[in-house]
């Protein structure tokens, strides 16, 4: 046993014999149960574990607990007092500065600990105290504000919080602000919280990481590791578990064997398989799930599970590649007029655009997670997912069991950005707690997420675009290509969705648009927001820009002339019926951004700096 460590946690004296090495998270998470602080990424890049250390903000996922020894521990549950929120934590409600609410505890900590030194920060030191604590919901205005609000307070002022939301100078009112009860009836004209925001400023709304036994009526649980594919494209030649299974806490090790429906999961098309026999496809396959009494267990004997392979030189690793071999997870296309004729007239005014977009990592604060649970002849399962049910119907055929024996549980999304629509640890967890008959916890790690989960779809576009000297659109010919992975997830939906937006929100008489989500064995491509037109939008806005220059015309004016106007058909085939307010949305584009022209070009000297404008 190593020596005792002491410290002062939360006010009150801490003494505790576990091992020095391990991380403060660790122990506040799992030994004291703090589930307030959250491991994001595990490296101390992202500031969701974010703790006071003597008054210091300090990252506790890279903090050794021996180093916390005689010093002085402040988490977020010692904000709230007395059941009243801290001006911190009432400041982040007022300024609507809490959305998903997994980064907020490390926020407010944050907050405290740049309050603490300075009591009026300007924006700059309001921006660098926040440097090391990342957001994906809220883009940082309303955070700005929160904490400029929380300072006045702190300060004894008395502010408007609306003030604070309109960006207007502070305004003081009579009598103390008190803390929002829980909306009831209407809200509509008045500012209000989030129905579960106290909970996330105070760090108790619970993740499905944050989930104990006794949340879910149990008395104990079990966590999951997974072995990975040893390569991206491989021929599994054996898999050996015998010193994994004899491991410290190991309970059991899953293979496909282990399943007892189909051996296949996908909210689309089922291909992934929940744990791989024969082959892996990519780096996120995994062909066997440890089972163990504690994380740390399981994982440790992950890596004690041998797996011979051999790699195979079949790969496909470009779109270009895969075109080629016709390696197809859709081709679709669709032609309406006569692109040919169009493309013969000398009269035109031609652009070509070829754009190369990479992939997009969704980067949610909250990595995958995912509790299966067996009771009762039922499998509950919870699981940050946005698609609850259609996991409940890809349950269904891996589990052997009706739908109606299936419980699904969404847990509070720490982010999801449509990269949660696709399952990751879902149907393991789900056959893990069916078969060991307890709970089963999957939790992702930063660098599993990120080869596990799906991202926005690479994309390769081709256009042409045929205008006539007066600026109408009159022909369109466009390719374009998503790298979907190896398994399908969501590139079929993606893909038809940035073909049928190929051509923007524009008339296009004559058009041929192809389509192609080619399987590589690249990492998953999946829904992110935009779900598909961000990429087409790229092209074809890119496309009218150049078109805009050598015609001679404004960008805006350019746009209005070929805009879709009720009765116009849309490049899928759509008749627009009513209420398409384009126009309005052009003339409040270019008004906005010719404000802020103004504004620029009075703070910066001409030629100094560019302005990019979305």
């Amino acid at each position: 046993m190593d020596a005792l460590i002491r410290f002062i946690l939360n006010g009150q004296p801490e003494e505790t014999g576990e091992p020095g090495d391990t991380t403060l998270l660790q122990y506040l998470r799992g030994t004291r149960c703090l589930r307030g602080a959250k491991e994001g990424c595990g490296t101390g890049h992202c500031g969701a574990c974010s703790v006071l250390i003597d008054g210091q903000l300090r990252r506790s996922c890279v903090t050794k607990l021996k180093a916390v020894e005689g010093r002085s521990v402040e988490t977020i549950e010692n904000q709230a007092r007395d059941g009243l929120l801290s001006d911190i934590q009432r400041s982040f409600l007022d300024a609507g500065a809490v959305q998903c609410g997994f980064c907020t505890p490390g926020m407010v900590m944050a907050t405290k600990a740049l309050l603490l030194k300075n009591a009026n920060p300007s924006e700059e030191e309001i921006r660098e105290g926040l440097k090391h604590n990342y957001c994906r919901c809220t883009g940082y205005v309303k955070i700005l504000q929160a904490v400029r609000l929380a300072a006045a307070r702190i300060r004894g002022e008395d502010p408007d919080p609306e003030s604070f939301r309109t960006g207007e100078s502070t305004t003081v009112v009579t009598g103390r602000g008190q803390d929002v009860p829980p909306l009831k009836g209407t809200a509509v004209g008045r500012s209000v919280w989030d129905v579960d925001g106290p909970a996330k400023v105070t760090g108790t709304l619970k993740f499905c990481d944050d989930l104990d036994p006794a949340d879910l009526g149990e008395e104990s649980m079990l966590w999951g590791a997974f072995v990975w594919a040893p390569a991206p494209r491989a021929r599994i030649l054996s898999l050996d578990v015998t010193q994994a299974e004899k491991a410290p806490g190991v309970v059991r090790v899953l293979t496909w064997k282990d399943v007892p429906g189909v051996n296949k999961f996908g909210n689309w098309t089922p291909e992934q398989p929940v744990f791989c026999r024969d082959e892996v496809r990519f780096l996120g396959d995994h062909p066997a799930l440890v089972v163990a009494d504690s994380d740390r267990h399981a994982r440790e004997a992950a890596r004690l599970v041998k797996v011979e392979y051999q790699a195979l030189d079949d790969g496909i690793y470009s779109m270009e590649q895969g075109y080629r071999r016709e390696s197809f997870i859709v081709h679709t296309g669709r032609q309406a007029g006569d692109v040919e004729s169009a493309r013969k007239r000398e009269d035109l005014v031609r652009v070509r655009v070829s754009k190369d977009i990479d992939p997009q990592e969704h980067a949610c604060m909250e990595p995958e997670s995912a509790i299966g649970l067996y009771r009762d002849g039922r499998v509950t399962l919870y699981a940050c997912t946005q698609a609850p049910f259609e996991v409940r119907r890809n349950l269904a055929a891996v589990l052997a069991l009706p739908e109606e024996r299936i419980r699904v549980v969404a847990t509070p999304l720490g982010g999801g950005f449509g990269s949660k629509c696709d399952s990751t640890v879902e149907a393991p967890a789900a056959v893990a707690g069916y078969v060991c008959r307890r709970p089963v916890k999957i939790t992702l790690n930063r660098y599993e997420s990120l080869i596990a989960g799906t991202k926005r779809h690479g994309y390769h576009t081709d256009y042409e675009v045929g205008f006539t000297r007066d600026g109408k659109f009159e022909y369109l010919d466009c390719r374009m290509f998503s790298d979907g992975g190896p398994y399908e997830c969501e590139s079929y939906g993606t893909l038809m969705t940035g073909c049928l937006m190929s051509g923007g929100p524009y008339e296009v008489k004559n058009l041929r648009v192809e389509g192609s989500a080619v399987r590589t064995n690249n990492l998953l491509g999946g829904a992110f927001r935009g779900y598909g037109i961000n990429q087409a939008a790229i092209s074809i806005e890119t496309a009218l820009d150049m078109a805009a220059e050598k015609l001679g015309l404004d960008p805006f004016e350019l746009r209005r002339r070929n805009a879709v106007r009720a009765g116009s058909y849309s490049v899928g085939g759509e008749r627009l019926e009513h209420s398409v307010g384009l126009l309005d949305t052009i003339d409040q584009c270019e008004l906005r951004l010719r404000q802020a022209l103004r504004e620029y070009q009075g703070k910066y000297p001409q030629g100094s700096r560019v302005l990019g404008w979305g």
